[in-house]
């Protein structure tokens, strides 16, 4: 038999009923109305906001039109951002889509940062309609964690505890569990039991809860995921090609991460899927098995160079190896891996650079200001502009009649480089050390 809180059971109670819930347009005028009839059935409410343009917010249509037909107890309505501003603005709307929600029987309104996928959002659902604590949690079937004290806590410890639970209900699982003994707050997990050896206080337990709800090794490591850890800890990537993997180096990461785990986490990623995002770190299908750990805050990272793992997970812990960056940080070092894998194509561009270069000085014209005459070197005019020495009779020595071709001016210079010999035979030299011309008497 399906268990109670599986959907398929939602699903067949609301075809066999005749009804069919589904989600619906929201607008200012109707706001309201939509979440008064959200409380009187005791519901709790899910808003998307969305552009109509946005190819992520069609993606997601699907998925919540199935979540509202099998979920009867989420009232899901969607918002049009680009043309409901005020709206959109009252919720800190800054991208698409954006999904907002609140409990039942609540005012406030809170970020869904969760997957987006029908899995996740009834994982949600049954968090809002169950207790905050519950009695036990199979931690085997839910691919998250949960976090325990025992039945014979003390009052303190359950007082700060339940807070919290209330608090993070939405995304995190709590239970006052046989399976811990001893007083204190634990996390339990596949990898085992850890204790929290904080302060008991509620913002630092509470902020505690956040960094560990997610499994100390992810297999595969999702984008929900990825954030969720790179959040608050470095990320320890094996980066896989699944047609080849190896899960040699996979073990032995997972195996080194249980004495990390305030600092570290990480998982399996899949090198094809994600090959864009993987070659921000110079590493494509031919580099394949990989270790990266990456620090998404400080957008850095550290590439293993076949260490063995441990060593290079401690090395990277303790400052001894010397990140790489992204962004502009990160340019010089991005240059240099292209240059040492893109050669050819370096030099290739250089040269396709310096021919462009070279075509463009040869062909420019002087600037429309400057007639296309001789210019003459007056006698009150210093010797600013190149030497030039002809055969014939001149006004003055090393200025003949037909003297400087070029303008004195930036271009002129670099025109007289392009040319040095002019079309009467003349040769210029910009380089020539100039003096105030001399006159025959």
């Amino acid at each position: 038999l399906l268990p109670l809180e599986s959907g398929m059971w939602w699903a067949l109670l609301l075809v066999l009923g005749g009804a069919w819930a589904a989600v619906e347009t929201v607008e200012p005028k109707g706001y309201e109305a939509f979440l008064a009839a959200a409380a009187e059935e005791e519901q709790w409410v899910l808003l998307d906001f969305f552009a109509p343009w946005c190819g992520h917010c069609k993606r997601l249509n699907p998925v919540l039109d199935t979540f509202a037909a099998v979920r009867p107890t989420a009232r899901v309505g969607k918002v049009d951002a680009t043309k409901h501003k005020a709206l959109a603005k009252e919720h800190g709307v800054s991208g698409y889509p954006s999904l907002r929600f609140r409990a039942a029987g609540e005012a406030k309104f809170r970020d869904y940062k969760g997957a987006r996928d029908a899995q996740a959002l009834e994982r949600l659902d049954d968090r809002l309609r169950s207790p905050a604590v519950q009695t036990a949690i199979d931690v085997s079937v839910d691919p998250y964690v949960a976090f325990a004290v025992a039945p014979t806590a003390a009052p303190e410890t359950w007082e700060v505890f339940e807070a919290v639970a209330i608090d993070r209900r939405h995304e995190a699982s709590f239970a006052r569990s046989a399976s811990v003994a001893d007083d204190g707050v634990y996390l339990v997990d596949g990898d085992g039991t850890y204790r929290y050896e904080g302060e008991l206080e509620f913002s630092r337990l509470k902020k505690w809860v956040k960094k560990h709800n997610v499994r100390l090794w992810n297999d595969p490591l999702g984008p929900s995921t990825f954030r969720k850890v790179g959040d608050s800890r470095l990320v320890a990537a094996v980066v896989l090609d699944p047609d080849a993997p190896n899960t040699t180096l996979a073990a032995e990461v997972a195996a080194a991460l249980p004495g990390l785990r305030e600092r570290l986490a990480g998982g399996v990623l899949d090198g094809v899927r994600w090959s864009d995002y993987v070659a921000t770190f110079g590493v494509d299908a031919s580099g394949l098995p990989c270790l990266i750990v990456i620090d998404l805050p400080g957008d850095k990272f550290w590439l293993n160079d076949h260490a063995a793992p441990a060593a290079f997970l401690a090395a990277v812990l303790d400052g001894r190896l010397s990140p790489k960056y992204h962004g502009i940080r990160g340019f010089p070092d991005r240059a240099l891996r292209f240059y040492a894998t893109h050669r050819l194509q370096v030099f290739a561009g250089l040269l396709a650079l310096l021919l462009l270069v070279s075509l463009t000085i040869y062909f420019s014209k002087p600037p429309p200001d400057h007639p296309k005459t001789d210019y003459h070197m007056l006698p009150d005019e210093t010797s600013l502009a190149p030497s030039c020495r002809g055969r014939g009779r001149g006004r003055g020595r090393g200025h003949g009649r037909s003297g400087d071709r070029f303008p004195r001016t930036p271009r002129g210079l670099l025109l007289a480089i392009a040319h040095p010999r002019l079309s009467s035979g003349r040769t210029c030299s910009p380089f020539h050390k100039m003096s105030p011309p001399v006159y025959d008497d």
